[in-house]
């Protein structure tokens, strides 16, 4: 949902819009020993935020799609088709975690539907049993990002998770 802006606050179309009475869908794939390995660990609801693959229906359009609330059966029948076109292509793109490892373990930055891949990979790749690459995906991480607090934030999340790596 659109957020109701304080009265005075400026709009730019293009930079800043006034989203009030609009909405959009936002989806995500919740891996459950990568939601618990990160702190989110699964509720009665899951939502997009604790999701390791997240994006939003009608990402590849031009201008980011909100809808009006009151927009009737019109918008309706156009979510309707982003869900069956969009949101089950991509929730059959990722129905395993053979699927995710296969598009993002080659990965080493985020992409736009998700970030930090090689920690995902790392935490899948773990609870196989795989903890030699699991510690060899970490320790790269650890590495290879300058962000300020990065490596000592993967150094602890390989401590949680019973791997010693070498950034």
């Amino acid at each position: 949902m659109g957020v109701f802006d304080p009265p005075g606050t400026t709009y730019i179309p293009g930079l800043r819009e006034n989203l009030y009475g609009r909405f959009t869908v936002n989806l995500g794939v919740y891996v459950p020993e990568v939601g618990g390995a990160l702190g989110h660990e699964a509720k009665p609801t899951v939502h997009d935020y604790d999701c390791c693959i997240r994006t939003r229906l009608g990402r590849g359009a031009e201008k980011e799609l909100w809808w009006e609330i009151s927009g009737g059966e019109a918008v309706i029948a156009d979510i309707t088709e982003r869900l069956l076109n969009e949101a089950f292509s991509l929730f059959r793109r990722f129905e395993s975690r053979d699927q995710i490892l296969n598009e993002f373990l080659s990965e080493t930055d985020n992409t736009p539907i998700m970030a930090v891949p090689r920690i995902v990979c790392a935490i899948i790749l773990l609870n196989r049993g795989e903890r030699e690459e699991a510690g060899r995906l970490l320790s790269a991480q650890a590495r290879d990002h300058a962000r300020p607090g990065h490596r000592s934030y993967v150094v602890g999340l390989a401590k949680r998770l019973g791997i010693e790596i070498t950034p």
